[in-house]
């Protein structure tokens, strides 16, 4: 009886190995989610403690979408539906359907959060979003098995390790979530989750630099399904037209100044017609293009280098072969990088064969499809080690790679590095500006106290430092950095710098066969540089238009180089501003009036209205739309 009692008590008991596995299963969670919290903290603890003291990104971060975004709140614009009414802090008063819709998270936590937390919590929220995102993505649709558990972990970390532009929201960190949504639905197993995730990122994202393209993935796997099976995915269909519905609700401003353009509806021109960028038919430095992106993806994306990731495509692919395997989805998505960079790099080509096809084709940017290249590569790296696992030595020579991976993200990673540098106090190897340096409040309150004025009784212009600057700090600008304002506006501004112009054959081309950025540009200087205060530039022989820039109703000239010739242009030194903790030393010169001055106009009309995207190629060497 003893014995019998024994034998039924045995049944019970779960079986030997089924306690083995659950164990393992709990040390695996446990493992991920230390090392997982513990990277978190070591990444956000310095923008947490330095606050307004880190380093953001500056070339079209700080100087262009972070301000227009603080603006709309500032303003009290954020949510206005009429797309003419007037944003008089820049470039006289643009209308609001050139900047983006106020439905977006990285615009409305200007409502709750001081500029610098607003930044710094979208910067956790976004990459927070892509470690779970890829972890969802992973662990449901390719690394399934309960021994990829950590795997899937490490290759998340090194997605969250990527130094995203996170001013565009979740364009690029949000995309695994979004391919988990999609992907759940295709299979057939999607829920109302997936749909929210689907209706949420529109909010989270830049539509012009991820919607066309994603666009059109989801499209070719809805077509490549119905071929292969003969029979039309429905659900797939709606989610896809409910993605591409949403966007254009939210952003109906650029959708309506889009048409109204093309059909002649709206009484401006864009000065986008005047692009001129696509014009560089070298073979040679196409292929040098295509091999740059292969190596080194644009940096709007989030930019690094996937060495380690192609070192594991290559060992996954020989063990393939030799096994006599086909690779399937792993060939399928690296043949998709190379396409992608073959077309990033051979755009001009394509554009000059296609371009035809659509009226104003100049004004897209159809290389984009480089924004969907970090999730690809991780996608890859993920694959190509799971098949590396399965071998002898294997498992060391995937940790060996994941970790040289998210070395070298980091390497890429100048946010994160220059604000360690930051808080540990080796500030000499930090040659850019912190947010509060570049801000530079305290001098631009000193130069208002100065002024003495309504600062919308005159406006400024910027020499050797950016025009965002001033209109961070309340002043109306004359100059600015805009993806979409009236030719008319951009043919009247040249009047100004004509003669630098025509100093600088690069600068003519920046300007006139781009001219996002409308800046008062000085050949001496150049096109995107800056005169810091430990530098001390002087401009030697500025050629400006001074009774243009007068009558365009431009009182004050805030140059951060001293102007040598500043008589013979009609501008008067007024003071000198410079703290130790400033970046800039400001000079603030008057612009002599040669007639009566006319009052300053605000007019929505002088620049256009077409919601404001952006691009990750833009202008000579930098960013477009």
């Amino acid at each position: 009886m003893l014995q019998t009692a024994l034998d039924q008590f045995q049944k019970l008991r779960p079986p030997h190995s089924v306690s083995q596995h659950s164990g393992r299963t709990l040390n695996r969670r446990i493992i991920l989610l230390v090392v997982a919290l513990a990277t978190m903290t070591c990444y956000f603890a310095p923008f947490l403690l330095l606050g307004g003291r880190s380093y953001f990104n500056i070339e079209d971060t700080l100087d262009d979408e972070f301000v227009t975004n603080y603006l709309l709140v500032k303003t009290g614009k954020a949510l206005v539906l009429d797309g003419t009414t007037p944003i008089d802090n820049i470039m006289n008063g643009i209308p609001r359907g050139t900047l983006p819709s106020g439905l977006s998270v990285p615009i409305l936590l200007f409502y709750v959060f001081p500029p610098a937390w607003a930044y710094i919590v979208n910067f956790i929220l976004v990459h927070t979003i892509g470690f779970l995102g890829m972890f969802l993505l992973l662990r449901r649709h390719f690394l399934t098995r309960d021994d990829d558990y950590l795997l899937a972990g490490a290759v998340s970390i090194c997605f969250f390790l990527v130094p995203y532009y996170t001013v565009y929201g979740a364009t690029v960190a949000g995309q695994p979530l979004l391919a988990y949504a999609f992907l759940n639905i295709r299979k057939g197993e999607g829920n109302w989750k997936d749909y929210l995730v689907i209706l949420l990122f529109p909010l989270w994202s830049t539509m012009v630099l991820i919607a066309p393209f994603a666009g059109t993935a989801l499209g070719l796997i809805l077509a490549i399904d119905w071929v292969r099976s003969r029979r039309l995915n429905k659900n797939f269909l709606i989610a896809i037209v409910f993605f591409i519905s949403v966007y254009i609700v939210l952003q109906y401003q650029l959708v309506d100044s889009i048409l109204g353009s093309h059909l002649g509806s709206h009484a401006w021109v864009s000065h986008r017609i005047t692009w001129n960028r696509w014009n560089d038919f070298s073979i040679s430095s196409d292929i040098r293009r295509t091999f740059r992106g292969l190596f080194t993806p644009p940096f709007h994306t989030g930019s690094f280098s996937p060495i380690p990731a192609m070192v594991a495509v290559a060992a996954a692919l020989v063990l393939l072969f030799m096994r006599k395997r086909r690779a399937g989805l792993l060939d399928v998505l690296a043949i998709a990088i190379g396409l992608i960079c073959l077309e990033f790099g051979f755009w001009s080509y394509l554009f000059r064969w296609f371009g035809w096809i659509l009226k104003n084709s100049q004004e897209f940017n159809g290389s984009r499809f480089f924004f969907l290249l970090p999730l690809l590569w991780m996608l890859v790296f993920a694959l190509s080690l799971k098949e590396l696992t399965r071998i002898r030595w294997g498992l060391a020579f995937t940790w060996c790679l994941i970790a040289i991976q998210a070395v070298v993200i980091l390497e890429f990673n100048t946010e994160y590095k220059h604000t360690a540098n930051i808080l540990i106090g080796n500030e000499k190897h930090v040659y850019e500006p912190s947010f509060d340096r570049f801000f530079a409040q305290d001098l631009f309150t000193e130069i208002d106290r100065y002024i003495g004025r309504p600062k919308q009784s005159y406006r400024v212009v910027s020499l050797g430092m950016y025009a965002s600057i001033s209109e961070f700090n309340g002043f109306y600008t004359l100059d600015g950095y805009l993806n979409n304002y009236s030719l008319a506006y951009k043919q009247e501004f040249r009047k100004i710098i004509s003669k630098e112009l025509d100093k600088s054959p690069y600068l003519k081309e920046f300007f006139d066969g781009w001219g996002n950025r409308c800046y008062i540009f000085s050949s001496e200087i150049g096109g995107n540089s800056w005169a810091a205060a430990q530098d001390h530039v002087v401009v030697h022989n500025l050629e400006l238009d001074t009774n243009q820039l007068r009558a365009m109703g431009g009182e004050y000239v805030i140059s951060a180089a001293r102007i040598e010739n500043s008589t013979q242009n009609g501008l008067r030194l007024e003071k000198e501003f410079y703290s130790p903790t400033s970046f800039w030393h400001i000079y603030l010169y008057y612009v002599v009036p040669t007639v009566p001055a006319p009052v300053a106009s605000a007019n929505p009309t002088e620049n256009g209205a077409a919601n404001k995207g952006t691009d990750g190629a833009g202008g000579p060497g930098l960013k477009e739309h």
